[in-house]
């Protein structure tokens, strides 16, 4: 048996989340679009982002509205996370954190490019 400590393990993680940060986004175009047209209640109604539901499910849940803060942990690239703050507003804030640097980078490009500000 072979063993691997956990800072070894981590930096895999990392690694391979790395390589596939560029492509990653490939499956959220139509949302990314989505978004930025700012048709909000279209996405939570489609049925074609496996993201929906968990997305409604963190808006009921938390209860969240305009003015809120959030934190994603583990975001990628961000477009859920892009998502939620335009729920919460300009006068909310969303945080999202990554172990990969790679999908940070990928995650500002994405908020820069739908209209967030920070």
């Amino acid at each position: 048996m072979t063993s691997i400590s956990i800072e070894d393990l981590k930096e895999y993680v990392r690694e391979q989340y790395g390589k596939i940060a560029v492509n990653y986004d490939q499956r959220y175009e139509f949302m990314k679009r989505m978004i930025a047209e700012n048709k909000l209640a279209e996405i939570l109604d489609a049925k074609i982002f496996p993201e929906t539901e968990v997305l409604k499910k963190i808006i009921e849940e938390a209860k969240l509205k305009s003015g809120d803060k959030l934190l994603d942990v583990g975001c990628g690239t961000g477009i859920p996370v892009v998502f939620l703050s335009k729920i919460v507003g300009p006068v909310g804030q969303a945080f999202a954190v990554d172990s990969s640097d790679s999908m940070i980078k990928k995650g500002i490009e994405n908020a820069r490019e739908l209209g967030c500000k920070r």
